[in-house]
């Protein structure tokens, strides 16, 4: 290859720097107001997908940078705040993820497993101290739609 007057080699540093979701000048700023914005949230666990609503609804708010994408931002909130990833165990079913803010009681965790879950009534009693737990299981169940009768009672 020939090089002229108006053109030159370039080569790239083979130390690539990482680049990051925010000016570093920014960072402190931001990661406070961040922090703020999960401190008062309505909810302690998260889900993936959560997260990225957080991160599409509040991106400009934060001043984030505007390539900046939710793995990133997710990325970074587990490396620099108190935001938790939470890999959860099952036999039987698919093992979910789950981020807390701080500490989540393991309870919180089951609740997120499903939308508008709720525990058993055998789990609600152990809750309510008006029965022993038995075993390390948590049992959690959610609102089912009205399935057709077949027949009569």
């Amino acid at each position: 290859m020939t090089l002229g007057i108006y053109t030159q080699r370039h080569s790239l540093p083979s130390n690539k720097k990482r680049r990051t979701i925010m000016p570093p000048t920014r960072l402190k700023l931001e990661t406070r107001e961040i922090r703020s914005f999960l401190d008062l949230a309505s909810k302690q666990v998260f889900s993936r997908r959560d997260l990225s609503i957080i991160f599409s609804q509040q991106k400009t708010n934060w001043r984030l940078a505007q390539d900046a994408t939710s793995n990133e931002f997710v990325d970074f909130l587990l490396q620099h705040t108190k935001l938790k990833k939470a890999e959860l165990k099952s036999k039987t079913y698919t093992s979910p993820v789950r981020y807390t803010w701080g500490d989540a009681s393991p309870y919180l965790l089951a609740l997120s497993l499903r939308k508008a879950g709720c525990f058993t009534h055998a789990m609600a009693l152990v809750l309510q101290g008006l029965a022993e737990k038995n075993s390390k299981n948590m049992y959690v169940n959610f609102e089912q739609s009205p399935k057709p009768q077949s027949g009569h009672l």
